[in-house]
């Protein structure tokens, strides 16, 4: 998974793993985008029934990596405050 600035940004960086073919996965398997386009992507496991999500960053380089955990907790947040839990 990575979460970027943006859908395009999570291209630049994600883009280049999964088309190596990253641990065999369908290349539409992991979660990979902005912010509102990672949530989105939780939401619809957690509406499946999904109540954990196990986080692996795909990304080459460590600040990638860094950066992407920071925006996990913007999806966190975006979550909770979408199913009315709020806080972080």
């Amino acid at each position: 998974m990575h979460v970027a600035r943006d859908d395009a940004d999570a291209e630049r960086v994600a883009g280049p793993v999964l088309a190596r073919g990253y641990r065999g996965f369908d290349p539409s398997a992991p979660v990979v985008g902005g912010v509102d386009s990672v949530s989105e992507k939780f939401a619809s496991l957690r509406d499946a029934g999904c109540t954990d999500v196990i986080v692996r960053h795909l990304a080459d380089e460590q600040l990638d990596v860094l950066r992407s955990f920071e925006r996990l907790a913007e999806v966190r947040h975006a979550l909770r405050t979408e199913d009315g839990r709020g806080g972080r």
